[in-house]
């Protein structure tokens, strides 16, 4: 991004859909969580993430209808989410959580920020304010399964 206001509405356009886009990630966590038998506060929690994220794209989706309407994305479902590999399930979880929360959401902060400071609306601001809140609580989620699932240096996964 630019300037304050200064990037493209196209441009801007195209972050909101690629936005609604990548917001569908974190929906398998949840069955892997299930499956490792996490505490069902952390599955509820995962729930809301899920939820949340459903909540995002929608906004998302709007902000870019406001923008001019969608245009086509090629999207690899497949892509979309890597299946977790590891034996059993509490390591697929782990694997999951991982890259989802301790990696993915933490590392996407930065990007609303620098978005909202360019955002050239109060309205888009106000949106990206609220998926900011929410991405930060999402990012907790990895941290809390790690403290509950306690891996063993033995069960710890090699990441590639």
């Amino acid at each position: 991004m630019v300037g304050r206001g200064t990037t493209s509405r196209g441009s801007r356009r195209r972050d909101r859909l690629c936005a609604v886009r990548s917001r569908c990630r974190p929906a398998p966590g949840c069955s892997h969580l299930l499956a490792a038998r996490a505490p069902i506060d952390l599955i509820a929690a995962a729930g809301d993430f899920v939820g949340d994220e459903m909540f995002h794209a929608e906004l998302a989706s709007r902000v870019a209808m406001s923008l001019g309407g969608a245009f086509p994305l090629d999207v690899s479902f497949e892509k979309l989410v890597r299946p977790p590999e590891g034996e059993g399930a509490l390591l697929r979880a782990a694997v999951l959580v991982v890259r989802s929360c301790c990696v993915g959401e933490s590392l996407t902060v930065p990007i609303p920020k620098q978005s909202r400071r360019a955002a050239g609306s109060r309205t888009r601001e106000a949106v990206i304010s609220r998926i900011l809140r929410d991405e930060a609580q999402h990012a907790e989620l990895g941290w809390w399964f790690l403290d509950w699932a306690d891996l063993t240096l033995v069960q710890r996964p090699v990441w590639p």
